[in-house]
């Protein structure tokens, strides 16, 4: 009979939002730092970047992305997106993250500048509000598009 060990980490930062005993999803290496889903986001260089309010109530919802700095030097810097997803997406649990109760869809996109990225994320609510456009105007004439 073979005995197992099962080891459960919680997150060490002094401070988690989550509590004392908060499980550990990111493991420090080479230390005792051990961080929730949230303080490690938190600990990064990002920006979230939610839809205006205008246009919450729509029918499809434009999501919320994470903008993360991952290189940033004189000459460049690179941004990886990461996009909210919608619940009827299927769960994919090495491509997904848990941040202030919303899960992402990790690195939908890599960038080179953030004057890009939020070009490209203003490209997406816009492209949300076009089809709620077209739904409203067209209402049942596109159903099997």
């Amino acid at each position: 009979m073979a005995n197992e060990l099962t080891l459960e980490f919680v997150c060490t930062k002094e401070n988690c939002e989550g509590g004392p005993n908060t499980p550990a999803r990111y493991i420090g290496i080479a230390s005792d730092e051990n961080r929730c889903s949230d303080c490690f986001w938190d600990e990064q260089d990002i920006e979230v970047v939610s839809p205006p309010m205008e246009v919450t109530h729509l029918e499809i919802k434009p999501l919320t992305y994470i903008l993360e700095s991952v290189w940033k030097d004189e000459e460049k810097e690179v941004f990886y997106i990461h996009r909210e997803m919608e619940e009827e997406e299927p769960k994919d649990t090495d491509k997904v993250f848990k941040y202030k109760g919303k899960t992402y869809l990790y690195k939908v996109a890599k960038i080179t500048s953030k004057e890009a990225a939020m070009k490209a994320i203003h490209s997406w609510w816009r492209g949300c509000i076009s089809l709620n456009q077209l739904n409203k105007k067209e209402k049942g004439r596109y159903e099997y598009i």
